[in-house]
């Protein structure tokens, strides 16, 4: 019975221990590398995206877990380990009259030590030093793929620069292809020489300023750069139009027009990406949406209006609109939905 009750107690620890690394891993853990895993189509991956996306909800639903397991082998170990702990002292001549309280102080302090180096300690220095077990790859593809799985991870790749790594892990040595070189290589019909078309991109330590990463950028034809910590290892990639849109905000793609950016629902609101300039979402509303204070966007307009960043599900009113954020990606707003408000309809009527 006792070892039983020693077994369930160990395995509330151990579950502790669990909840606590996941907790310290996901917060720690680099997006850059958990999204490109995630593109590859780890559901992992995806699911720890999809946390530390929400941190508030996780982090709350790991401290519930975390609580009630402590709760739960508190009681536990009380109702049976010191149960049969008093029953033992129980006999004893100098102990016996006190057992009950000196069985309970022992499995306290036996739990709690326990709990805080098997639950606590061990796991969240485990998460520190591996972040990233869970989402090891950031690269496309690595020098280990075969042709076949690199010529496939070009065709699904989106971007013009591809990451190349000697293996899964990007601590080792990383370069830099042009998706075309490799592309033209393949139309050829000859062997897909990676090795032949990889660029050294320059290092960037996330600390630089912007307008000294600009510099750099100067110095280098290809146009993308590894992202590095204090310690070297790399943190992601940025390109000079990711410093261009923190100046200017975020450009077009090439494929944008103000018709996929703003859309009529069947309700009569509008879905409203957040990116449309001001002037185009006057044109398609027929209003007259003033941009006043340096800013061009709808997303620079609530902003302005509210004098920080908004909540995901709050609503601002602008101009005779009720505005709701519907989508936030981080800091920045993504998509608006845009109604006209109460007071304005009835005036209508």
């Amino acid at each position: 019975m006792i070892l039983l009750a020693l077994a369930v107690v160990f395995f509330l620890v151990l579950l502790n221990g669990v909840f606590s690394m996941s907790e310290l891993a996901v917060v720690s853990a680099r997006r850059a590398r958990l999204q490109t895993y995630a593109d590859r189509g780890d559901k992992g991956a995806k699911l720890a995206l999809a946390m530390a996306e929400h941190p508030t909800r996780f982090l709350s639903a790991v401290q519930v877990g975390i609580t009630l397991i402590g709760i739960l082998a508190g009681a536990y170990g009380q109702a049976t380990i010191a149960g049969a702990l008093d029953l033992w002292l129980e006999p004893m001549p100098v102990v016996g009259p006190h057992s009950e309280i000196i069985a309970t102080i022992v499995v306290v302090i036996g739990l709690t030590y326990v709990s805080v180096i098997l639950g606590e300690l061990v796991p969240k220095r485990l998460a520190l030093l591996f972040p990233d077990a869970i989402a090891r790859r950031m690269a496309p593809f690595s020098l280990a793929d075969t042709p076949e799985e690199i010529l496939a991870e070009i065709r699904s790749c989106r971007y013009s620069r591809i990451v190349v790594a000697t293996d899964d892990d990007l601590d080792g040595d990383i370069g830099v292809v042009l998706k075309k070189d490799l592309l033209d290589a393949a139309l050829s019909g000859g062997p897909i020489d990676v090795l032949a078309h990889v660029q050294q991109p320059i290092a960037i330590p996330e600390t630089m300023s912007l307008l000294r990463a600009m510099a750099l950028f100067k110095q280098t034809p290809l146009h993308m750069a590894l992202v590095v910590d204090e310690f070297g290892s790399v943190q992601g990639v940025i390109t000079p139009i990711d410093l261009l849109e923190m100046i200017a905000g975020d450009f077009p793609e090439s494929h944008d027009d103000t018709e996929t950016r703003i859309l009529r629902r069947e309700d009569g609101s509008w879905l409203v990406d957040a990116r449309l300039d001001i002037q185009d979402l006057n044109d398609a509303l027929g209003e007259a949406f003033e941009a006043e204070g340096g800013y061009h966007t709808v997303a620079g307009l609530i902003l302005d209006r509210l004098g920080r960043i908004p909540r995901e599900g709050e609503i601002v009113e602008l101009g005779g609109f009720d505005v709701e954020i519907v989508d936030m990606d981080g800091s920045r707003i993504d998509k608006v939905i845009l109604k006209p408000c109460l007071r304005r309809k009835a005036d209508g009527e």
